[in-house]
């Protein structure tokens, strides 16, 4: 196989896909958030992609469209909440003039007119995956963005920047429910993006970069947009190569689907982070972990690896993806909950082992939230709705430990691993020595970040006239680690 193309993840923030593990529009402590999202092309390419956004609980599609872009253009748009109503879905809306399919535009006098998101994934009856079927599931999620090609053509001519108007494009009327663009090419990557969760009424601004994937394909992969089977992670134009660095080696990783490819470069056996809950500072720190290939192996009646178990949306004991978590101070190893490894020590010497090895805590979410709060602390920093789907919610002093600040690593709990083909190869970054035979990923493809608060409601101001909000609320990627072995 020519694998000039092989799936990554570009360290250096730019690819041919993007993925965005979070958007939110929850109210929490009397404001909805609005997600801010911006794409770029780094490129001197006209190019075309698929913007979908999939909801938090299941993963299911909620909004697609496409987005052209210019050379060097960037489109910018919003995620809000369609109204105040916390039933009503969530909406997209763009003052951006580079050119959607479809039309996504601002009403000069009266706002912004946008999309609503829908529930046509999952509220068919046979569709129905029993975790609601209401509107109010749109409302928190992730998102993906998928270079489909370049373009050239005619489509190119359209999308550029109008050369009377420095502010508008040509004519996006003709890239909208056209069949198939001009002059189209295989991408060629260079595309960025950012994401900004803020709610204005408590001063929380928490802003990320997009994961980035490369060198998914080298063939054109544009589809029509009413045209079965929809374009993602799985098409055939996407090349079944992974390559992955890790641990002082390189594997190149053969498989029999596009999306284990994807699934490969994303694949993290543990995932850490900081937690800061004072009490002085009023502070809370959330965790989102998000699966965005989960949808691919996951159904309500069974699962494929590396995933364990069949979508349940009450997330019982047994279902889900177990995760074991250490907590640990600042200054010590307080340990709140034990590693897996912990529970095979257990085992080796035949000790009882304690309930957390026999009953870890599972996330049957696809984008799940992690609240470590204090005990005496009923709100999350996000709002999110998804703790009763299987995201996770500790309360660090309620064990007695009694510490407020510190970190935290979630290790994956399945022993199911994603497995190459016989043809994959290893090579030792030290010593360039090949071996070829097939790859074991053990872990879950995941992307997430985590973020932390601090909240003075009463600060001087003004010649200490006056009193000020002063919150503040800032967000880090998550620190990860690989278990790959040949």
């Amino acid at each position: 196989m020519n694998d000039a193309s092989a799936v990554y993840l570009n360290p250096d923030g730019h690819g041919q896909a993007l993925v965005f593990p979070y958007y939110t529009v929850q109210e929490t402590q009397g404001d909805f958030f609005n997600t801010l999202i911006s794409i770029r092309n780094q490129t001197s390419d006209s190019k075309v992609a698929k913007l979908r956004f999939r909801e938090a609980r299941n993963g299911r599609e909620v909004l697609a469209f496409d987005v052209y872009l210019a050379p060097n253009d960037m489109w910018t748009g919003a995620v809000v909440p369609a109204s105040s109503d916390p039933a009503a879905p969530a909406h997209v809306i763009s003052a951006d003039d580079s050119c959607t399919d479809p039309r996504i535009d601002a009403v000069a006098s009266s706002g912004y007119s946008g999309v609503d998101f829908r529930n046509d994934a999952y509220a068919a009856a046979d569709a129905n995956d029993g975790a609601g079927v209401g509107l109010d599931r749109t409302r928190e999620g992730f998102f993906e963005l998928i270079e489909m090609g370049t373009v050239g053509g005619a489509t190119a001519a359209a999308i550029a920047l109008s050369t009377t108007n420095s502010y508008a494009h040509v004519d996006c009327s003709a890239v909208q429910g056209i069949r198939a663009p001009t002059g189209l090419g295989p991408p060629s990557g260079g595309l960025s993006g950012t994401m900004t969760l803020i709610n204005v009424r408590t001063g929380m601004d928490f802003g990320l970069n997009a994961e980035a994937l490369d060198d998914l394909a080298r063939v054109p992969m544009y589809h029509p947009r009413s045209e079965p089977p929809a374009l993602d992670f799985n098409s055939p134009g996407i090349e079944p190569v992974s390559h992955v660095m890790a641990n002082g080696a390189y594997y190149r990783s053969v498989w029999s689907r596009p999306v284990d490819a994807v699934s490969a470069a994303l694949m993290r056996s543990s995932w850490m982070g900081e937690f800061v809950a004072d009490a002085g500072s009023r502070s809370r720190t959330s965790m989102v972990l998000t699966f965005p290939t989960k949808h691919h192996y996951v159904t309500t009646t069974g699962a494929g690896a590396p995933f364990t178990s069949a979508f349940n949306a009450q997330c019982p004991p047994g279902s889900g993806e177990p995760v074991y978590q250490a907590i640990f101070s600042r200054e010590s190893r307080d340990v709140l909950e034990q590693f897996h490894d912990s529970c095979a020590y257990y085992a080796s010497f035949g000790y009882p082992a304690p309930d957390i090895c026999n009953h870890p805590p599972t996330i049957c979410a696809a984008a799940a939230v992690a609240s470590i709060s204090r005990p005496s602390d009923t709100v999350t920093a996000l709002g999110s709705k998804t703790i009763a789907f299987g995201g996770l919610w500790f309360q660090t002093t309620s064990q007695g430990y009694g510490y407020e600040n510190g970190s935290v690593t979630f290790n994956s709990g399945s022993s199911i691993v994603l497995t190459s083909l016989d043809s994959s190869t290893r090579t030792d970054m030290r010593t360039g020595a090949v071996t070829t035979g097939p790859h074991s990923y053990r872990g879950l493809p995941i992307v997430g970040f985590w973020l932390r608060t601090f909240e003075n409601a009463s600060v001087p101001c003004n010649g200490n006239s006056a009193v000020c909000q002063g919150n503040y609320g800032s967000a880090f990627p998550l620190a990860y680690k690989r278990t790959i072995t040949q």
